[in-house]
């Protein structure tokens, strides 16, 4: 808009000398042709000077609307390059911190998954470290004891494939039922039992006499202490 303004207002002046300089030469004439012969009447030169002048303000005033076009037409050129420069770094500045902000969430992800874990590790070192026991016996009435190694519950299952496996593991013995209906192992009462604390072939205390482990079960994942004994009952 300021553009345009500018270029109407030097068309106008233009103009308007152009107007002059034609009312001038018309001026010229027509004296020429009214005022008598012993009339005063300016020399030709000074009229000629006049037209020159104006020719030269007209030819000035082209000159100056035209710099000031191309002056125009590149500081707006520049502004529209700045333009797009800023665009161009605020579109940069965004995708930066969009992607920082990724990154610190799955970081923060990272580090809360790491501390539930390591709060599941401690519970369960814990857990294993600080077992509880008691002075209690096993028997079919009461079902679950503390025992001198943990809690104490019994089952009754077919043993013919702990037997198999603890066979093939090198760990033969005669399977037989104790008068009491606990299940035997040559000298060892057969146990379940967390795994990874008490690998099969583990000996153990149990509130019925010594125990071997031979099995294990569900109850593991929640007690890793517990003691599952095989009976009868």
């Amino acid at each position: 808009m300021k553009h345009n303004s500018v270029i109407n207002g030097i068309t106008l002046i233009c103009s308007v000398l152009l107007l002059m300089l034609a009312c001038l030469v018309f001026s010229i004439r027509s004296g020429e042709e009214e005022t008598p012969a012993n009339a005063a009447v300016k020399p030709t030169t000074e009229v000629a000077d006049e037209i020159d002048s104006l020719m030269s303000v007209a030819s000035e005033t082209d000159a100056t609307a035209s710099e000031t076009d191309a002056g125009i037409s590149y500081i707006a050129e520049t502004e529209k390059q700045k333009a797009i420069e800023r665009q161009e770094e605020c579109k940069k500045f965004k995708e930066d911190l969009r992607r920082k902000q990724e990154e610190e969430a799955a970081r923060k992800a990272e580090e809360e998954q790491k501390k539930q874990e390591e709060q599941k590790e401690q519970a369960a070192v814990e857990a294993v470290a600080e077992p509880q026991t008691g002075t209690g016996v096993l028997n079919r009435t009461l079902g679950t004891v503390m025992g001198p190694s943990g809690k104490e519950t019994f089952y009754n299952l077919d043993m013919s494939g702990v037997i198999a496996i603890m066979q093939s593991m090198g760990y033969y013995a005669d399977y037989w039922v104790r008068e009491d209906g606990v299940k035997m192992y040559g000298d060892y009462i057969m146990v379940a039992a967390n795994l990874s604390i008490r690998p099969k072939g583990t000996i153990v205390q149990t509130s019925l006499g010594m125990g071997i482990v031979v099995d294990t079960g569900g109850f593991a994942a929640t007690n890793p202490y517990q003691l599952d004994i095989a009976t009868t009952w």
